[in-house]
């Protein structure tokens, strides 16, 4: 007799359970974290300050780890854009009046360290402050760094820079 078989109760619970479950995950919503984003437009070598961001709540982990949220920026940077790791980099206060000349520096030259740059022709020696390391662009091809120089010897570094013949001292 099919009317005196008994209910599934238990198919109904694990229904009613997965629905709980469901609407709980639903109502909770993703854990969210801020996120710093740029503002304004930021050329390549421009000083990021927190005045230049916005902070928004985006998802743990989608946008990876944030990057600094104050230096220079390592790149053309929009508005909008999230500020990951490597956008902005320590910035060098660079002296009023110098000039940054493009230089193949040696690896580990941080922003800010002194260095020495000495060439024979032009005959050279001149101390200078790296102002932006170098690094590896496309295809493993080293892109150099910029140092900042006095105005005077600006002109002799970039000579010897460009035919190959600088050599450059990092100090400690």
């Amino acid at each position: 007799m099919f009317w005196l078989e008994r209910p599934p109760y238990l198919r109904w619970l694990a229904a009613a359970t997965l629905v709980a479950g469901a609407a709980a995950l639903d109502l909770a919503g993703a854990a969210t974290t801020p996120f710093p984003f740029v503002a304004v437009p930021l050329d390549r070598g421009a000083a990021v300050t927190p005045e230049d961001i916005e902070w928004r709540d985006v998802p743990v982990g989608l946008l990876g780890e944030a990057g600094q949220t104050s230096g220079v920026a390592t790149r053309p940077l929009s508005p909008g854009e999230p500020l990951v790791a490597g956008a902005v980099t320590d910035s060098v206060a660079i002296p009023a009046g110098w000039w940054a000349v493009p230089v193949d520096l040696p690896y580990g030259a941080a922003v800010g360290t002194p260095v020495r740059l000495i060439a024979t022709e032009p005959p050279l020696d001149v101390e200078g402050i790296v102002a932006q390391p170098g690094s590896t662009g496309t295809f493993a091809t080293p892109v150099p760094g910029l140092v900042a120089v006095p105005p005077e010897t600006a002109g002799a570094v970039a000579m010897a820079s460009g035919t190959g013949r600088l050599v450059v001292l990092v100090g400690a």
